[in-house]
């Protein structure tokens, strides 16, 4: 550390000097120590600071002049109000400027970036700070407590990291199979609709089918009826005399008819001419006739 003041105090007199031959051209030549007592008002005069990076001993540290410090500037990445620092480069003079704070992406919190600040601004980061990088960050400047606890939350952060990105990638996978899921939900959507479509059909055509079977049976049944009574008249005219082809069957019955009627009238005849004689006679009915 005490090196590093002294690169410090070097850089400090190497601009006093400069602002020394500026400011008071003309004048007697102020030794060193003088200089170097005149630069905290000079930068309290001019509202500027110094930026000092925390660089390992021997390392130039003195990085440039805080020119400005601007306010509750909105930062895109991280969505807050944030400090902005113009600062002067030495020795280019070019311009730049970094956040005053450290952004950690991963738990979404500020680091402070400040160690020290007054005339002379230190922060945590070693180049400027424009990228929020936790690898830019000088741990070694703190108490050995505040770099351990750094490095379990920079450990925790890194692991909470990790398994964000697993949760994305689990998030992912599952979106893909609610996708494929949604599909053929959709897909056997449409063929429920399409089996309910041809089991309507179907029902139909099976109602139709019971009416017509209905239908039948009745026409059956009045066929059986009907080739009951044509087997009874069959059986009944079977054997008759004169009956030897039954296809036909109503010629059949009208022949049987008039068979009975002869057969009535023969028998009428036999009976008259027995009661005339004399004998008993018997009332016989022909069978079929009513």
């Amino acid at each position: 550390m005490v090196l590093e003041l002294v690169a410090v105090g070097l850089a400090c007199l190497l601009i006093g000097g400069l602002l020394n031959q500026y400011l008071f051209k003309g004048r007697e030549p102020k030794t060193a120590e003088e200089q170097l007592m005149e630069i905290p008002s000079l930068l309290e005069e001019t509202g500027y600071s110094l930026r000092v990076a925390p660089t390992p001993t021997g390392d130039k540290n003195i990085l440039g002049f805080i020119t400005q410090r601007k306010h509750n500037v909105h930062d895109p990445k991280s969505g807050e109000n944030r400090t902005k620092l113009f600062l002067k480069k030495i020795p280019s003079g070019d311009e730049t400027w970094e956040w005053e704070d450290i952004y950690n992406h991963v738990d979404g919190k500020f680091i402070p970036g400040t160690v020290a600040d007054g005339q002379v601004y230190v922060s945590m980061m070693q180049t400027f700070n424009q990228d929020d990088n936790l690898n830019n960050m000088a741990w070694r400047l703190a108490s050995p407590r505040m770099v351990n606890h750094f490095e379990q939350k920079a450990r925790n952060a890194e692991g909470i990291y990790a398994a964000l990105n697993r949760t994305k990638n689990d998030y992912k996978s599952l979106y893909q199979e609610y996708q494929a899921a949604k599909g053929d939900r959709q897909r056997l959507s449409e063929e429920v609709r399409a089996v309910n479509t041809e089991n309507d059909k179907l029902n139909r055509m099976i109602s139709n089918l019971s009416s017509e079977n209905k239908r039948l049976k009745e026409e059956l049944h009045a066929a059986d009826v009907k080739l009951r009574e044509r087997d009874k008249l069959i059986e009944e005219f079977q054997g008759m005399e004169g009956v030897e082809d039954i296809t036909p069957i109503r010629p059949a019955i009208d022949r049987a008819k008039q068979e009975r009627v002869e057969r009535a009238r023969r028998r009428k005849e036999e009976e008259a001419k027995l009661r005339e004689a004399g004998e008993p006679t018997e009332e016989t009915e022909i069978p079929g006739e009513q």
